[in-house]
């Protein structure tokens, strides 16, 4: 499984999913441009890559996980969004856990609600996820002689 694919998995569970309407790729400051979308809607889900670790027999990915809603009332809308975007979090993740069997999942996921003004004040949360891939290293495809 290459890099690409655990991306387009990502995408693909977004576009799948039916609430969740823009997502993105990148670091923070990309998140204002979403992928492959004219327009940025609520609720939007970015994945922004953090350090990955190669071990023996396995790579772990590791990603910030941001689900946003756009808020425009006081403290009671921002909650109702922090809470919608607890609950498309563990949408995504339920569906890597029992559908994309080729990840092994650590549950163990820290959720952080926030509140931001970016273009558009945004309320939601960031989850660090890590998605475990099964990986040996193999030297008969190495491109050596």
């Amino acid at each position: 499984m290459t890099y690409l694919q655990i991306i387009q998995d990502f995408f693909q569970l977004c576009a799948d999913h039916k609430m969740i309407q823009t997502w993105g790729y990148g670091q923070l400051s990309d998140l204002v441009d979403p992928y492959n979308q004219e327009a940025q809607d609520y609720p939007y889900a970015f994945l922004v890559p953090e350090s990955h670790v190669l071990q023996t027999g396995e790579i772990r990915y590791r990603f910030q996980l941001i689900m946003q809603e756009l808020v425009q009332g006081g403290q009671l809308e921002v909650i109702q969004a922090q809470s919608d975007a607890l609950q498309y979090i563990q949408d995504l993740l339920a569906h890597y856990y029992y559908t994309l069997t080729q990840y092994d999942f650590d549950l163990n996921v820290n959720v952080t609600p926030f509140r931001e003004k970016y273009d558009d004040q945004v309320a939601g949360m960031t989850a660090q996820i890590e998605l475990i891939v099964k990986n040996t290293l193999n030297d008969c495809i190495t491109p050596y002689e």
